[in-house]
């Protein structure tokens, strides 16, 4: 038997028993294609006020453009400070005389409320939400109303919640929306304070669907198994803010896990510090909802242009309700991902794609891969293969490596299969794109569970697949001569500044790709703008790697290989084009992409690429090349 008919077999197996094992991946995304638009109740109350419109008025123009659901936070220090609601808050020693503060004795600096006798209902709401979370406060009562006086202060209380904004609540409820309830940070509380205080407001308020903790630090942290509790008894999703770094919110996610539903938010400051403008932001939502999987997308009507801010608002929602309804969204109410578990199909792909990937590097090196093999190793392979899959299954950490492995392996064999095939190129490229899709779609199979795809566990392949694969192929070159020599003589000589620049430019361009992988906060405004502008043409953005580096330095490889120009230098470009195959394979790491996104997305920068490469080619020859022949006789002379 061939050892190459002995690979590739190995490899359709792989991609065989991936697109076994993808199946409970795929109907997951299919069932989980809802989309809710939120907005924040004090936003509405702020807009309600600029346009002298009641919030009900405000809400049926939101609800016809796209609103489903809205987002009613706990009242902070500054928030009750600014006016929130109908009542004094602040310093004990500020407090007004006709509020009876002579006769409280304790320090002036104590966050104090004072409900006048009038405010009824709201004194009751306030009084025992007050009580759950301040058991300590120190409560008199008069004919001038209830006063309050907080175990903290004022300065403590500014960011950390006081009670719920039982006026949002209250709306909310009568509005039948949906809500999103957002507790702030506690600091001081005890935790099971901050539970029963979550789960009289879950109790009282049954269209509170969903937990979203706001501020820099969870409610109730580090303790965080009574909120837990809480969430689970009540049947109540969490929303799992993208891009957060607040403290806490991983365990508290870990907690919940799968009733998990990802939130998207652009703030204010991020706007103005980013210089975000409004059809940018439209554009951020759609593609959250698309390209990652995000199911709440919270709108808000910035302070960043002239005019009326609900107009605005109502012109985005509608763009986005628009934009997704015609991608195949439903705008409802989201569910949470069913719970699933990996499988060994899953696992069998990944294994079979290490292994046979891995000898099959190992004969290539070796420059034995043409040759004969007894029938009887397929059998072996596959036993392997098959135990290595049993050991993943039930050993984390073996998962783990076989997942880097086979990331690794299928970026090295599919750029050696395009690149060893520049007498036919076509050819060649159908087999690095077959290598391709059995190793992506393994990984995307195996990984492709809830846990991953809401990202509470990361995989650990992506660096790898930017840094190793280039040097593998390197070692290649050297060991099979494709770089006219071999590495000892290359280390005994005196280098050539020539080679020194370029393997030096090449390995900080590697360094740089790997800390700029996922961190869009790298990437320089004019890139930003050309991402935006190929997300609009094609949907699918093909990633700068494969269409502007890796394909286009495959297709001039093709092209100065077959001419036999510049056999040292011609390297580089058989380096850069590794580029192309580890992007497209990262590609299907991203677990929160929907996988026909990400096919989409890897055919466009496979397509995109190469014709960038054409064009460069054709450049080359009919422009730059007839020039130089025209002027390097005078330059020269």
């Amino acid at each position: 038997m061939s050892r190459r008919i002995l690979f590739f077999g190995g490899l359709g197996l792989a991609l065989l028993s991936a697109l076994w094992s993808v199946g409970h991946r795929w109907g997951a995304e299919l069932e989980r294609r809802q989309v809710a638009l939120v907005v924040e109740y004090r936003d509405i109350v702020a807009m309600a006020a600029e346009e002298h419109l009641p919030p009900e008025a405000v809400r049926e123009r939101l609800q016809r453009a796209g609103l489903q659901g809205v987002v009613v936070g706990e009242l902070t220090g500054e928030e009750l400070s600014q006016g929130a609601l109908p009542l004094w808050y602040g310093p004990l020693g500020s407090l007004p005389g006709e509020a009876g503060s002579k006769s409280i004795d304790l320090p002036p600096n104590r966050g104090t409320l004072w409900l006048s006798g009038r405010s009824g209902a709201l004194a009751s709401a306030v009084e025992k939400y007050v009580a759950l979370k301040f058991p300590d406060a120190t409560e008199r009562g008069g004919r001038s109303g209830k006063v309050w006086v907080l175990p903290q202060g004022v300065k403590e209380l500014f960011e950390a919640g006081v009670f719920p904004d039982v006026e949002g609540l209250s709306f909310a409820e009568s509005q039948g929306l949906p809500t999103i309830y957002r507790p702030a940070p506690a600091p001081g509380v005890a935790p099971e304070r901050v539970a029963a205080l979550a789960d009289a407001v879950l109790a009282d308020h049954r269209h509170v669907v969903c937990l979203a903790p706001s501020g820099a630090v969870v409610a109730g942290y580090p303790d965080l198994g009574a909120l837990g509790k809480v969430l689970k008894s009540r049947g109540v999703d969490l929303a799992q803010v993208e891009f957060s770094a607040q403290i806490g919110g991983a365990a508290l996610e870990s907690g919940a896990f799968p009733r998990l539903l990802p939130l998207h938010s652009v703030t204010q400051d991020e706007v103005i510090s980013k210089r975000l403008w409004r059809p940018l932001l439209v554009d951020r939502m759609i593609r959250a909802a698309q390209e990652r999987s995000v199911r709440l997308l919270l709108m808000r009507p910035y302070l960043l242009e002239s005019g009326s801010r609900l107009t605005k608002l109502e012109q985005d929602l509608g763009s986005v309700a628009e934009a997704l309804r015609r991608a195949g969204y439903a705008l409802t109410w989201p569910t949470p991902y069913s719970p699933g578990a990996q499988d060994f199909f899953g696992a069998w792909a990944c294994a079979l794609g290490a292994l046979f990937g891995g000898i099959h590097f190992l004969w290539r090196f070796r420059g034995i891969q043409d040759r004969g093999i007894p029938g009887a190793s397929l059998g072996v392979l596959l036993v392997g293969a098959a135990l290595l899959a049993f050991m993943a299954l039930r050993m984390p950490g073996v998962a783990r490596w076989i997942g880097a492995a086979v990331a690794v392996i299928t970026v090295t064999e599919a750029s050696l299969e395009a690149l060893e095939g520049w007498r036919t190129p076509l050819q060649a490229l159908a087999k690095a794109l077959l290598v391709l899709l059995a190793g992506g779609m393994a990984i995307a199979a195996f990984f492709g569970v809830p846990e991953y795809m809401l990202r509470l566990k990361t995989f650990s392949g992506v660096k790898a697949t930017l840094l190793l694969p280039p040097l593998l192929v390197l070692l290649h070159d050297f060991r099979r001569r494709i770089y006219p020599e071999s590495l000892k003589s290359v280390l005994s000589r005196p280098p050539l500044w020539g080679e020194l620049a370029l393997l030096g430019g090449f390995f900080v361009g590697l360094a740089i790709l790997a800390v700029r992988s996922d961190n869009v906060s790298l990437a320089p405004q004019w890139e930003m703008a050309l991402r935006s502008s190929l997300e609009q043409i094609l949907v699918a953005r093909p990633r700068n790697k494969e269409v502007f580096l890796g394909y286009p330095a495959l297709v001039l490889w093709y092209a100065v290989r077959r001419a036999d120009l510049s056999p040292r230098y011609r390297e580089v470009l058989r380096l850069c084009a590794v580029f192309a195959f580890a992007s497209a394979l990262n590609s299907f790491c991203h677990f929160h992409t929907p996988l026909y996104f990400t096919l989409w997305r890897v055919g466009n920068g496979f397509l995109g690429g190469l014709l960038v490469g054409g064009l460069l080619v054709a450049v080359g020859r009919w422009i730059i090349l007839p020039l130089w022949r025209r002027l390097a006789p005078a330059i020269m002379a």
